[in-house]
């Protein structure tokens, strides 16, 4: 009888290494078909039932409608990798996409990279308008596309439209750069309060609802679960390293840009002085910003 349980036990174990082999052998190959898929970054816009709406973390004219079903802790504003194996282009610039994998992405804010100046232009009648960028640093992404300067018709309501009849609500750059900013002067303003100080703040300066809720909607997600930002608008450590030639020339100019330093205690910071914008004749708006983590 000793035996015959001794075999038994014998044939249990050897079973239980069958199945985590077999589970292994799984494992790695399910890992495999991942590392061999194409994938994105995405940032969810909208949740369905079976699928999820997405565009890339920075602007572009490209969006894409996610077949998966989603793990109920992603969120809308999350960013996420998706891997796949084929895309269908449904339209011009939107894609479709049977997810093998969505799994949630490390994408976080880098120093010395400049992120999301968009720049609106508002002229008072319809005017073919050329902007040139003289950026201290390396571009990274332009939309549309920057090549010697981009040249678009600007209507009042802040409508572009390119040389090859595109339209566009903004211009967009990003770009790499050791510039030092100066946040000698600023706010020290706790994660939670930070969405309501930007908007008062973004709103005594000059930026329209829209543009406001443009700026909010792209750095709130990286600011309201810190315990406190530190936060500064820079002035000409900016506009001197990021030049913009613009023609006709603009009346009026508004370039805001933003730094910030998430922080785990209160810290105390001279009171930054920000001046009002008085928008007159053809306005040029921009906005950006960029992370310090030391």
């Amino acid at each position: 009888m000793k035996r015959i349980f001794q075999v038994v036990y014998i044939i249990i174990i050897l079973c239980l290494l069958i199945s985590c082999s077999k589970k292994n052998e799984d494992k790695d190959e399910s890992k495999e078909n991942i590392e061999n898929s194409e994938s994105l970054t995405l940032s969810i816009q909208e949740i369905g039932d079976g699928y999820f709406l997405a565009v890339p973390p920075w602007p572009s004219p490209e969006n894409y409608k996610v077949f998966a079903s989603l793990d109920k802790d992603f969120c809308i504003g999350d960013y996420v990798d998706v891997y796949y194996d084929e895309m269908t282009e449904t339209s011009e610039k939107s894609y479709e996409i049977t997810a093998k994998l969505v799994a949630a992405s490390d994408f976080e804010l880098k120093e010395n990279v400049c992120y999301k100046p968009v720049i609106y232009l508002y002229p008072t009648v319809k005017t073919k308008v050329s902007v040139l960028l003289d950026y201290n640093g390396t571009l990274t992404h332009t939309y549309p596309t920057y090549s010697k300067g981009w040249k678009v018709t600007a209507y009042p309501n802040g409508t572009l439209i390119d040389e090859n009849g595109i339209d566009y609500p903004y211009l967009f750059w990003e770009g790499e750069s050791a510039i030092e900013y100066d946040t000698s002067k600023g706010f020290c303003v706790s994660g939670h309060q930070t969405e309501q100080f930007l908007r008062n703040k973004l709103g005594f300066m000059g930026l329209s609802q829209k543009e406001s809720e443009d700026f909010i909607e792209f750095w709130i997600p990286f600011m309201e679960n810190n315990s406190y930002n530190k936060i500064s608008f820079q002035t000409t450590a900016y506009t001197e390293n990021a030049k913009l030639t613009v023609y006709p020339e603009p009346d009026s100019i508004l370039r805001i840009y933003m730094v910030f330093q998430p922080l785990d205690e209160f810290v105390d910071v001279e009171e930054q002085h920000l001046s009002k914008f008085e928008r007159t004749g053809f306005a040029l708006v921009e906005w950006g910003g960029g992370i310090i983590k030391q």
